[in-house]
């Protein structure tokens, strides 16, 4: 049986649907808070910090692995 790479390093669409759904969470932080401050309401605290998760975790995610030599 040949070798093959483990799913995470070899297939593209897991890596995709994970950007895709964390820039949605993005982009629905940032719309609801912008939303709630528009209509004089106060931003919960969970709001804030699920977009700052997602941010992160997207972040995370495109950096760059450093390389060893």
């Amino acid at each position: 049986i040949a070798e093959t790479a483990p799913p995470l390093q070899s297939d593209v669409m897991i890596y995709r649907i994970v950007v895709i759904a964390l820039g949605l969470v993005i982009v629905a932080a940032m719309g609801g808070a912008i939303l709630l401050s528009v209509y004089g309401k106060t931003i919960p605290e969970t709001l804030t910090a699920l977009g700052s998760g997602a941010l992160g975790a997207m972040a995370g995610l495109l950096a760059p692995t450093p390389r060893q030599q």
